[in-house]
Parts: structure tokens; C-alpha cells; sequence
């Protein structure tokens, strides 16, 4: 877990009520009977459950009416929606704004490009809002599989959910294939353990083969270093400080061959498919207890997928492309003489960045205040 910290102007600006705004929007469509609201108190960003219709009214009745029905209907499919559907309807804009060099454009050109940026993250948080619902699939199976095997293991029902392929997964190869690479040479080890951090960028320009070794670093943090360790715009990317993965990468050189985050995989895969056989044996002699069981697992069993990968492309790759545009503003800023860096942007409201006069007071104001 990460201490708490404060927001800034610019992610209360953005996240919080955008985040607030697309959640909300897409449980009201489904008819959910709750929202989230959020708001900045003190600095610090929290959260509440809303509900859209008085419990016990008739509105709120008809609503759970409606909200099962379309629960019905939206589990069992979650997965191909998200894969045909939802994915391909967020990707064009964080893929443009990923590959987009902004310092080509003009500021009229960047201004109307980042409006955009900011609908299509708000669109992001709206499709966020819909696939969460696959939590209701995994716990729906939750609930049944305790009821009808009474598991010792309480987490034993998510075991059966586990060992599916994730972005995550393939982060975690793509980061032990860099640790193995560093554990089986010589100067490469040698370079990790004597040397900080902080200091390894520059140290891996030192030879052929560290070189070598800083392009498939480089190659791996082009497509996983879009995320930072906080929820929080101000707080940099990995691909910003590559400190953050290399000192993890020196924390890999204390590990064996048995902690590869393939045989972790594979061995989720093989108990998940242990259990279910497991528990498709016991239900056999109830054929309608058995259809319940596997048409409950089939919905379920987008859950641990579409929690990580839309962590990826939302929380992570989606949210970096926001911070990149916003220090593009701040550059901007910083070269007229409104404020004195670019990361000063994040101290300020978007108002405030788009009313075009010093700002600098304000900021300094504004970090007095975070202190404090």
C-alpha cells in the first residue's frame, strides 16, 4: 500500500471529476441504484457511495428491476464486449496521444488537441465504469462455489479465477527476462551491485554490452513505463525516472529460477484447472447445479483479466498520456514566463493555465498551502 498523499490542482481538476463524472454516468445507464462521488478535502481525495433513488421508493424498486435485468444480460458477455467493444473504442486516442510528438504542434493546434484528450480520458472512466462490473461476476461465483463446497481456504473460489494471461503477466516476463539477462553476466552483475540507482542510466553507456543491454530496457519501458507508483498526476512515470525499474531490477539479482513469474503462471493455471475438474466431479450427479456452476465461471472468469488489463490501458497507459500533455502545457507555460517550471502545471486549475498571465504567485500560494 502507498501512504496517502495530497492532490494537486490539476489531477483535482481532472481526475476527480472526471473519474466522478464517467463512473457515475455508466452505473446510472446500467441503472446501478449507487454512484461515486469525490471530492478534494484538505488536499487529500475522497470518496463516497451516492444513491440514485431513495431506498424503499418505487423508483429505486423499478431501478433494481432494471439493473438485474441488465446484469443478465452484460455478465455473461463482459469479455467479448471488452475485448470487441470497449478496448477497440478506447485505444485510436490513447495510442494517438502516445505516439504524438507535441511539440510539432502549434498552440492552437496542442490546445484543441489536449480537449480532446481530456473527452477521450473521460470516456475512458466511462467505459471504467461499466467493466468493473465484472467484480458482481466473480463474486456472484464467489458466493455459489462457498455455498456449494463450504472450501476450508476462503480464497479458494478466486483460485479458480487465476492463471489467465494479463498485461500484467506479461510485464512481470518482460522484467524477469531483464533480470536473467543481468544474473548470467558477468559485468552486467557487476555493474547492478556496485552501483546506485540513480547512477545506472549513465553507468549502462559504459560498454557494448551494457549498451546493449540499455536498449532492451528501453524497448521494455516503450510499451510497460506508462505509470507511476501514486495516484496522482504530478507523481512521475517510470519512463520518466528509469531509477524506479532499475532499482527493482537490482532487487531480481537475489532471485532463484523457482521465483520466474512463468512458473507462478503456470502453476495458477494447473490448481485453477484442478479445482474446477474437482468441482465439476462432485456436481455431476446434478446436471442443473453443474450448469449453474460452469455458466457462473464462464462469466467469471473475465475478472482477474479485465481488472488487470484495463488497469493497464486506463489507470496506467491512459492516465500517462493525460500527465505527458500536461507537462506539455507546463513547458509551454514555462517558456512564456508563467510559471518557473513545467511541473508547476500541476499546481494549477485548468482555468488557470488557459488564462494566459503569470502564475507563479499563485503556484508558490498553492505549495505553500500543500504543506501547510
Amino acid at each position: 500500500m502507498h501512504t496517502p498523499r495530497p492532490q494537486t490542482q490539476l489531477t483535482e481538476d481532472i481526475f476527480i471529476s472526471r473519474l466522478s463524472e464517467g463512473f457515475t454516468a455508466d452505473m446510472d445507464e446500467y441503472r446501478c441504484p449507487a454512484g461515486m462521488r469525490y471530492q478534494i478535502i484538505n488536499r487529500y481525495g475522497f470518496s463516497e457511495i451516492t444513491m440514485f433513488e431513495e431506498p424503499g421508493a418505487p423508483a429505486f424498486e423499478q431501478r433494481i428491476e432494471v439493473y438485474q435485468a441488465k446484469l443478465q444480460d452484460i455478465l455473461p458477455r463482459i469479455g467479448d464486449i471488452w475485448a470487441n467493444e470497449w478496448l477497440p473504442r478506447i485505444m485510436p486516442g490513447i495510442e494517438r496521444a502516445r505516439d504524438t510528438d507535441f511539440t510539432t504542434l502549434d498552440d492552437d493546434a496542442f490546445v484543441a488537441e489536449f480537449d480532446q484528450m481530456l473527452e477521450e480520458f473521460l470516456d475512458r472512466y466511462k467505459v471504467h465504469g461499466m467493466l468493473n462490473f465484472v467484480t458482481v461476476s466473480a463474486s456472484m461465483f464467489a458466493d455459489f462455489y462457498n455455498e456449494a463446497f463450504s472450501p476450508d481456504d476462503p480464497t479458494e473460489a478466486y483460485q479458480l479465477l487465476g492463471g489467465y494471461p494479463t498485461r500484467s503477466v506479461d510485464a512481470g516476463r518482460g522484467m524477469w527476462a531483464l533480470g536473467r539477462t543481468i544474473a548470467a553476466s558477468d559485468e552486467l552483475r557487476a555493474l547492478f551491485e556496485s552501483t546506485e540507482a540513480t547512477d545506472l542510466s549513465v553507468a549502462l553507456q559504459q560498454s557494448a554490452e551494457s549498451q546493449a543491454f540499455a536498449a532492451s530496457l528501453r524497448e521494455f519501458l516503450d510499451e510497460f513505463s506508462w505509470r507511476s507508483d501514486v495516484f496522482e498526476l504530478a507523481d512521475p512515470m517510470w519512463r520518466e525516472d528509469p531509477a524506479i525499474p532499475l532499482n527493482t531490477l537490482q532487487g531480481y539479482l537475489s532471485l532463484s529460477d523457482s521465483d520466474d513469474p512463468h512458473v507462478r503462471y503456470t502453476e495458477a493455471v494447473a490448481l485453477r484447472e484442478r479445482l474446477i475438474a474437482q468441482a465439476q466431479q462432485k456436481l455431476a450427479d446434478g446436471p442443473e447445479r453443474l450448469g449453474q456452476f460452469n455458466g457462473m465461471h464462464a462469466a467469471a472468469s473475465h475478472y482477474l483479466t479485465l481488472t488487470e488489463d484495463h488497469n493497464f490501458w486506463i489507470d496506467q497507459v491512459g492516465n500517462g498520456v493525460i500527465r505527458k500533455g500536461a507537462l506539455e502545457y507546463g513547458g509551454r507555460l514555462e517558456e512564456r514566463g508563467s510559471s518557473d517550471s513545467a511541473g508547476d502545471v500541476f499546481w494549477l486549475y485548468l482555468d488557470d493555465i488557459s488564462a494566459g498571465k503569470d502564475q507563479r504567485a499563485l503556484v508558490t500560494e498553492r505549495r505553500a498551502e500543500n504543506a501547510r
